[in-house]
Formats: structure tokens, C-alpha cells, sequence
């Protein structure tokens, strides 16, 4: 039976382009389902389905319902919204917090991380950080890694607002630090051991990376 791969992405301020890079490189026959959830204001909720249609060739939906994630589909979350895996189940649901970012990046990943738990047949699951600013996308990351989650993160040089990927890199809990058209094209590979095994380059856990943390934090 063939295995289903479903990408979570988190993404903020500059993940239009980090997001944009990444679909450009993904390949054509790419048998992936990808929920993506990029903080938007309601204002914007047209312009990510958008942009992402032109830079691939897989379907492309706004989320409405509940629906099965579906090989070679993006599911874009619409702003005002949370979207959460439950039950193998792709599902929108009420934003949980009046104050905060929405979509969810915590929320989505720690619902993947309950689902891959589960132990689902033949589904294996990546969660990803793009560009983006404050911490949102981090506090799940040892749930997903305990899970059997691949973790990758955006290379913070690479990335237009690193406040995102320095905090979860800060949590020492990923697998791999990459930029996000390398990423696509590792995916486009089909075989997942590979984003671990390229996975040792630079190490991001030393005192610099924590000094520009306190540094941005401190600005």
C-alpha cells in the first residue's frame, strides 16, 4: 500500500515568500497533502490560494470543511480560523484564543502530534517552521519528535523574519534546518529518512544564535 505523507507548515511574516519558494520547488508529481498555516489578516484571505496556485502545479484549496487529506492537494487555512488533524480528518475549527495568531501554528501541531501518536497505517508526518515573527510554531516540538514527527525548520539566514525559526530552534527539538526550496525538493524525493540524514550540517545551538535571540527580544 502506498504511504500517505501529510505536511504541516507554519508560517508568519515573510512566509508568503518563504511559502512561495517552497511550492515553486516542489515536484509536479508531489503525492503529498500539506496544510499550511500562515498568520493572515481577514482583509487577505483570497491572496495566499492565490499565490500559492501560481507557483504549482498540485490542487490548491481553501479549507471549508472537514475533508481527507487527498495525495498532491494543499489545504490553505482561511484567516479567523484554527485547523486541526483529528480522526484522519483535515478539520477547521473556532479559533481558540480572542487574542493571538490565527491560524494556530501550536494548535495544528500539537493535533499532529495526538494524530501521529495514534499510529495511523501507512501515514507518515512532517511539521515545518517557516519565516515568521514571535514564537508561535514552538511549543509542541518534543510532543512531534516523541510522536515520530520530522521536524524541519527554515535556515533563520534564509528566512525574512528569523523570530520564528531561532525560536524553535531554541528548543533544541528538530531534525532538520534547511532552506525551504531544498526542503520541497527533499520531499519531492519520497523518501523521508533523507530530511534526518542531511540533517547534521550547521549547529544553530550555541551561544550567537542565543545571543540574537535576546537581542531581538530585547529590541
Amino acid at each position: 500500500m502506498t504511504e500517505n505523507t501529510i505536511v504541516a507548515i507554519g508560517a508568519s511574516a515573510g512566509g508568503l515568500e518563504a511559502l512561495s519558494e517552497f511550492m515553486a520547488a516542489l515536484s509536479t508529481d508531489a503525492t503529498l497533502s500539506v496544510i499550511v498555516a500562515q498568520h493572515l489578516e481577514p482583509h487577505n484571505s483570497s491572496v495566499l490560494t492565490q499565490l500559492i496556485s501560481r507557483q504549482t502545479s498540485l490542487q490548491v484549496h481553501t479549507l471549508e470543511a472537514d475533508v481527507a487529506p487527498a495525495p498532491g492537494t494543499i489545504y490553505i487555512t482561511p484567516p479567523n480560523s484554527d485547523v486541526i488533524l483529528e480522526n484522519g480528518v483535515i478539520r477547521l475549527v473556532k479559533a481558540s484564543e480572542k487574542v493571538g495568531p490565527k491560524p494556530s501554528i501550536n494548535r495544528l501541531f500539537h493535533s499532529m502530534a495526538k494524530e501521529a501518536e495514534r499510529g495511523l497505517p501507512d501515514t507518515n508526518y512532517v511539521a515545518a517552521v517557516f519565516s515568521g515573527t514571535g514564537t508561535d510554531g514552538s511549543e509542541y516540538l518534543s510532543e512531534l519528535r516523541e510522536a515520530g514527527v520530522i521536524v524541519v525548520v527554515q535556515d533563520p539566514e534564509s528566512a525574512r523574519y528569523n523570530g520564528m525559526p531561532f525560536a524553535a530552534i531554541h528548543k533544541n527539538q528538530y531534525d532538520l534546518v534547511v532552506t525551504t526550496d531544498r526542503f520541497a525538493e527533499l520531499l519531492s524525493l519520497g523518501d523521508l529518512s533523507m530530511l534526518k540524514e542531511v540533517g547534521g550540517g550547521r549547529d544553530f545551538r550555541d551561544s550567537q544564535v542565543l545571543r540574537s535571540i535576546t537581542d531581538t527580544v530585547h529590541q
